[in-house]
């Protein structure tokens, strides 16, 4: 069962910026990783997302993961 079933996490929905959250969580969290593989981030933030409602910490949990597993595999 899912702790988002059981009412374990609290959820603080508030609108993000994608392109914001996306650029912080690459530049402070992967950079440095991606280069020591040899590899390379590219992306486009040139055009503006539109903004998300959404827990803050939950979507930066699953973006990691997300570049995480593109970075290890």
């Amino acid at each position: 069962t899912y702790q988002y079933e059981e009412g374990k996490v609290k959820l603080s929905p508030e609108a993000l910026d994608l392109n914001t959250l996306l650029e912080e969580t690459v530049t402070n969290t992967f950079l440095s990783l991606a280069e020591a593989k040899e590899q390379q981030f590219e992306f486009d933030l040139t055009t503006p997302l539109p903004l998300v409602q959404a827990d803050p910490l939950e979507l930066q949990r699953v973006i990691n993961n997300l570049i995480q597993n593109a970075l290890t595999y």
